[in-house]
């Protein structure tokens, strides 16, 4: 498809996309346009209506929520080419919604695992000074840490104020 050979062209000269980025986006493309085949559209003139009908198709077929999220990207960024090129006349992409990103649940540690750290931590050594703080606060770390309940970036990004006086205060979800 010239269209799609012009897209990718410009995805190289002037955004400078890696090679990876243009396979991928060439890739997708082509799928649409297979599918968009199969019932005798062109590329270049898809209808929103024929968008969502493609990404029915998708969902159809289990893809993942990140897959479907950059397929739409690549069909918003295609067609706005499309239409500054004045290959196209409007863009159908434009109102198509990402779907959103599923995050997946924090992994949490098991008592047994909780302990061993703690363990892990009394364990280190204690030849010098230094090596006595450095355990004395991997320890601290580790209890603040179960016992508060935090995120690991909370808890390395708290500042020193936070443990001023009889309790701390924590910035985060």
């Amino acid at each position: 498809n010239k269209a799609v050979a012009l897209f990718i062209d410009m995805l190289a000269a002037e955004r400078g996309a890696a090679m990876n980025t243009r396979a991928a986006y060439q890739k997708d493309l082509e799928s649409l346009a297979s599918f968009l085949h199969r019932s005798q559209i062109d590329l270049a003139a898809a209808s929103a209506a024929d968008l969502r009908a493609y990404l029915a198709h998708l969902d159809t077929r289990g893809l993942a929520r990140a897959s479907v999220a950059r397929q739409v990207s690549v069909m918003k960024r295609f067609y706005k080419f499309l239409l500054m090129e004045k290959i196209s006349t409007d863009n159908p992409a434009e109102g198509l919604a990402r779907p959103a990103a599923q995050r997946p649940l924090p992994k949490l540690l098991s008592l047994d695992e909780t302990q061993s750290l703690i363990d892990a931590a009394h364990g280190l050594p204690q030849d010098s000074d230094k090596q006595k703080g450095d355990r004395l606060r991997a320890i601290c770390l580790i209890e603040v840490l179960y016992a508060a309940g935090l995120r690991v970036s909370e808890l390395v990004s708290l500042p020193r104020a936070a443990l001023d006086g009889p309790f701390m205060l924590v910035r985060g979800k």
